[in-house]
């Protein structure tokens, strides 16, 4: 197998762009609430702030895949076992927090959520199922758990990496067919539920791709040469992600690869930043502001939704700008603090533990590269 080599220092840039992400998905929800008829002028720019959430599945799949092949080559073998267990005191310990005062503003009669809501949420299923706005930002997180699931185990299966490569390009390829066919099947696409797990897969996946395409010695050799690491990548990329998602300049015969094309923009944007350390990008990314925000990024994205979210327009004090703001801050910080922080050096005394003292580095990878949804 190909050999790792200085691969296990933190990805440089990596919370920056964790904090664009979120930055997006909050102005977004912040867009449809109250006393912010300010945000009119870049409206447009700002109404395109899912693509924040495709960003965070992207990632989560370089990463994933990254650690994966980290620890296959570290440890001579994949350890499920640790690995569930890790990402199960990564994620649930914030969302449960999530869910508990959630109920609890239900039982006071604060918000309208049953508790068949609240389960669904808790199992992750929120991306089939309807249910309120508190807990329709689990949709992702329910995308992201169920991909969890079933990449390591898959990845644990297939052996070698040419297979593994094959695979999964062909399964990215098959995607935006897949979609057509669902599309075509169900009358038009808005007679689907678009947030399934088969409908969103391919953006983890080209993640995953990169992750792989890097982790070859030929790959790694392209990737890093000077078409991708041009200084236009990130500006070409970012202004292909807007054209594809707003489709006002997209042949229609395109239409269908709209989603792949942003994926792929997304992941060279990521290569372009795991490599130009010295780029005027990688130090806004690493500024302190945009890295502190990447770190809270999780705990943002956790709570924004009961603040920022307002459906039907209601004109409670904690739904207004900019209070929800301000208390989606302070309930992240909270979270962050309280919760993440503390179980983050537990997760790394687990890691410690399954990993011989010769495989440090192995140690170093699971407590930096912290993998937010």
């Amino acid at each position: 197998m190909p050999k790792l080599k200085n691969r296990t220092d933190r990805i440089s840039g990596l919370d920056g762009l964790r904090a664009i992400s979120i930055v997006l998905v909050i102005a977004f929800h912040l867009t449809f609430g109250r006393n912010v008829a300010w945000l009119g002028p870049i409206g447009g720019v700002l109404n395109y702030g899912f693509v924040g959430v495709t960003v965070f599945f992207v990632l989560s799949g370089y990463l994933i895949t990254w650690l994966l092949l980290q620890e296959e080559q570290l440890r001579g073998r994949i350890d499920l076992r640790a690995f569930y267990l890790r990402r199960a005191i990564r994620i649930l310990p914030p969302a449960l927090a999530y869910l508990a005062v959630l109920s609890a503003l239900s039982v006071a009669g604060v918000v309208t959520v049953s508790a068949g809501d609240i389960t669904k949420a808790t199992l992750f299923v929120r991306n089939i199922t309807s249910g309120p706005s508190e807990t329709g930002h689990f949709w992702s997180l329910a995308v992201e758990e169920q991909f969890y699931l079933l990449w390591p185990a898959a990845f644990y299966w297939m052996s070698g990496y040419r297979y593994r490569l094959i695979l999964t390009v062909g399964l990215v390829i098959a995607a935006p067919f897949w979609r057509q066919v669902v599309f075509l099947l169900a009358g038009g696409a808005m007679h689907v539920n678009g947030w399934r797990f088969d409908l969103r897969y391919d953006a983890l996946l080209t993640g995953c791709v990169l992750a792989l395409l890097r982790y070859d010695g030929r790959g790694i050799k392209v990737l890093n040469s000077g078409v991708f690491q041009n200084p236009a990548v990130p500006i070409i990329s970012t202004a292909t992600v807007y054209t594809f998602t707003s489709l006002t300049m997209v042949p229609k015969p395109l239409y269908f690869l709209s989603a792949s094309i942003t994926h792929i923009s997304i992941a060279l944007v990521i290569n372009y930043v795991i490599e130009a350390r010295g780029s005027w990008l990688v130090r806004l990314l690493n500024s302190t502001p945009l890295a502190t925000c990447g770190a809270l990024s999780y705990s943002l994205y956790i709570w924004q939704q009961l603040f920022c979210v307002n459906p039907d327009g209601s004109t409670a004090w904690y739904k207004m700008f900019p209070m929800n703001f301000a208390l989606t801050v302070a309930a992240a910080v909270l979270s962050y603090r309280l919760i993440e922080r503390p179980l983050a050096q537990y997760r790394k005394r687990l890691t410690v533990r399954h990993a011989r003292v010769e495989r440090q580095p192995l140690v170093n990878l699971a407590q930096d590269y912290k993998i937010l949804t």
